[in-house]
C-alpha cells in the first residue's frame, strides 16, 4: 500500500507554499534588479526589507507560540535577529538584503511543514 507523502492538509499546503516561493523566486531572476533598482531610486527598498523583516519576525513569534519553545529555541531565535541585524548593517547593496528574505519565508515554511 502506498503511503502518501504528506500527513495532513496544512502540511501539504505549507510544503505548497514553499515551493512556490521557490519557483516564484528563479521565475523573477531576470526582472528582479530592475525591480530592485526602482525601488532604491524610489528610497523604497530599504523599507521594503524591514517591513518583510517585521512580517517575518510575527511569523516565527507565532510558530514559536504553537510550538512552546524552549531556553534553547529562545536563545537560537535571538541568535537569528541578531544575524538578521547584522546583516541588515553590513551589506551595502540593498539588493542583495532580499536574498535573506528569500531564505527566511522558505525556511519558515520548510520549518512548520516539518513540525506539522
Amino acid at each position: 500500500m502506498r503511503r502518501p507523502l504528506t500527513s495532513s492538509r496544512p502540511e501539504r499546503l505549507l510544503w505548497t507554499a514553499a515551493g512556490t516561493v521557490v519557483v516564484v523566486v528563479y521565475a523573477t531572476l531576470a526582472v528582479a534588479p530592475g525591480w530592485a533598482q526602482d525601488l532604491a531610486e524610489r528610497r523604497l527598498l530599504d523599507l521594503l526589507f524591514v517591513v518583510a523583516l517585521l512580517l517575518i519576525g510575527a511569523g516565527v513569534v507565532a510558530e514559536g507560540m504553537r510550538l512552546r519553545p524552549t531556553g534553547r529555541d529562545v536563545g537560537a531565535a535571538m541568535g537569528l535577529v541578531a544575524v538578521f541585524l547584522l546583516v541588515f548593517v553590513r551589506i551595502g547593496i540593498p539588493a542583495e538584503r532580499t536574498h535573506l528574505i528569500e531564505y527566511a519565508v522558505v525556511g519558515l515554511l520548510v520549518h512548520a511543514a516539518l513540525a506539522e
